[in-house]
């Protein structure tokens, strides 16, 4: 089975990687969103280096939240994808990409405002769905 997926530019700029079913091979771009965010896409799959599978120590550590397995669990299931299932696109990442500075550093900020509830989401969303999680997470002083 192979995951769509679709970089959404949400209003304020950021990056959101949508995705609703696990990955098992690369990224492709989806429809609805526009050309750029389908450039981007296919972008990211020739551009960025291959990310290191996740491991179960991975799964363990930002899934083991009953709540927060449980949220990811909704977003998957999820019919449409958006923001509520979206993965958070890492700083490195939209580097990667070849973002402009001022974007990355944006990204950086939202990661940083993230609650520990928050991250938690995002990296189990990231593992669940065959991604390696953000490492070291912005803001977390790692």
């Amino acid at each position: 089975m192979r995951s769509t997926s679709l970089l959404v530019l949400v209003g304020s700029g950021l990056l959101l990687l949508a995705g609703c079913a696990p990955a098992t091979g690369d990224a492709s771009a989806g429809t609805g969103e526009a050309a750029a965010a389908a450039a981007l896409a296919e972008g990211e799959a020739s551009a960025a280096a291959p990310s290191p599978e996740p491991t179960a120590g991975d799964a363990e550590q930002w899934c083991a939240d009953a709540d927060v397995s449980a949220r990811v669990d909704a977003a998957l299931a999820s019919d449409t994808e958006g923001p509520h299932n979206g993965v958070l696109v890492s700083p490195e990442e939209m580097a990667e990409l070849g973002e402009p500075e001022a974007a990355i550093a944006d990204q950086r900020r939202a990661w940083e405002a993230l609650t520990d509830d928050e991250v938690a989401f995002q990296q189990c969303l990231r593992v669940r769905q065959g991604q390696s999680p953000v490492d070291p997470v912005p803001g977390s002083g790692s």
